[in-house]
């Protein structure tokens, strides 16, 4: 058997990347044209998966894209289209395969494993994790839904039964298959397994007792205790987003916003229309789900990031932070409802003007600012007029170790029925009544008070 010159070998490359060449065309093929593809594939393998890939494993992957490429032929440009919901689970369900193969391929340390994926999970593993989380989720969620209402000046939606569809159809796929349609910008944005709640998660794909217990946790932790309420609020906040500003998009054309909104929820809009509802969408719904990329989120995950890289696979951040994103997203939300709103609206105003591009962007996020500054400031004066100065303890008051419940506890926290509950609890009220309760409470003098 003679061997391919390098010409005829380039040749063989370059129409192997137009797609020129299917299984018939192989069949045909002459004994050193087959090898020369052969080694072609084993190459391109290889070089992307960072690993020796043998005939086996390229058999595999072959056969799991072939199972992603016959879903992805039924379901066409309906990637997230709710009237195809088998269509789209299927979908994922061949794309997660592949992914889970290809993770297994190149697993993670055990110890990395170990650390970050069991080690953090363990210390999540309880029911107040889920349940605080539930809780302000439900806060933020009437908040934002509030806000975007007033924003919107208006109150109707689209079609309230293609929301509701919408709604059904991404929490079916996360259970199958552990993707977050809601707020997906493409398909290589998943959010999987909780990821979206608790930051980057180390896979546990691959053999051995190690990485088993942590496909459990992933399974148990972060799918269902973390991710699973997360994606039920987000799901929920997307559909009512682009339920909402569809009819605004269209003039009060029921049937035109239909179809906006139906494009929307495609992962690919086919629309400029389309594209805009499905931006704010996942905008709200990550605002509403405290997982959108903030000041604070952005501080606190660079320091675990940095906490990682020095522990190597120990990975002291994940560790030592483990539950990140909310906390940092409760403070600078609750800010944005503690009046810093006000100053963002203008500013973002000024910047406008500067620049001369005063757009209805511009305008509704301005608005959803100042809405927001508004309502925080309104419900915060509304829970602490009902509060004396004795009913809130601060997170250092010296007062916190004479008192039962709060003794060895660091957090701030109001009296409410006779009992203590941490200002957590108020969602994106949090920061407002903290800070009205602390000038009152402890503010001395007027600059006091005022810092």
């Amino acid at each position: 058997m003679k061997c391919l010159l390098p010409k005829e070998i380039e040749n063989l490359k370059i129409r192997l990347e137009k797609g020129e060449i299917n299984a018939n065309e192989i069949a045909k093929m002459l004994p050193e044209e087959k090898t020369a593809l052969k080694s072609i594939l084993e190459s391109v393998v290889s070089d992307g998966l960072g690993i020796k890939a043998s005939s086996e494993e390229i058999a595999n992957i072959t056969k799991l894209a072939k199972k992603i490429d016959v879903a992805q032929k039924k379901l066409g440009n309906d990637v997230g289209n709710p009237s195809k919901l088998q269509e789209n689970i299927d979908f994922f369900k061949a794309k997660k395969e592949m992914d889970d193969y290809l993770g297994a391929q190149v697993p993670s340390p055990k110890l990395r494993v170990l650390t970050s994926t069991i080690g953090r999970g363990m210390m999540l593993f309880s029911v107040k994790s889920p349940i605080l989380n539930i809780g302000s989720n439900v806060e933020i969620g009437l908040a934002e839904a509030m806000t975007r209402r007033i924003a919107n000046f208006g109150v109707r939606g689209t079609d309230n039964k293609l929301a509701r569809d919408y709604i059904k159809m991404v929490n079916k796929v996360y259970q199958k298959t552990g993707y977050d349609v809601s707020r997906m910008t493409t398909l290589r944005d998943t959010g999987a397994m909780g990821e979206r709640v608790l930051g980057r998660i180390v896979q546990s794909q691959g053999k051995g007792a190690v990485r088993k217990s942590g496909r459990i946790i992933e399974d148990v932790v972060f799918k269902q205790l973390m991710g699973a309420p997360d994606v039920a609020f987000s799901s929920a906040h997307f559909a009512d987003s682009v339920n909402l500003h569809a009819l605004k998009l269209a003039k009060g054309n029921k049937k035109q916003a239909k179809d906006m909104m139906v494009d929307s929820m495609r992962i690919n809009p086919l629309t400029p229309e389309g594209e805009i509802l499905r931006h704010q969408g996942v905008m709200d719904a990550m605002k509403a789900t405290w997982t959108d990329t903030s000041w604070a989120s952005r501080v606190s995950e660079g320091i675990r990031k940095i906490l990682n890289e020095v522990s190597g696979d120990l990975r002291a951040g994940d560790y030592l932070l483990p539950f990140i994103k909310t906390p940092a997203n409760v403070i600078s939300t609750g800010m944005d409802y503690a009046g810093i709103g006000i100053p963002k609206a203008f500013f973002k105003t000024y910047k406008a003007l500067k620049a001369g591009e005063f757009s209805k962007e511009t305008l509704s996020g301005m608005s959803r600012d100042l809405v927001r500054s508004g309502l925080g400031i309104t419900g915060a004066l509304l829970i602490t007029s009902k509060l004396e100065d004795n009913d809130f303890v601060g997170a250092y008051d010296p007062q916190r170790a004479q008192l039962e419940q709060l003794r060895n506890s660091n957090y701030n926290a109001i009296r409410i029925g006779g009992k203590w509950i941490s200002t957590d609890w108020l969602g994106p009220l949090s920061v407002p009544v903290t800070a009205i309760m602390s000038a009152r409470k402890y503010g001395k003098t007027g600059g006091e008070k005022t810092f």
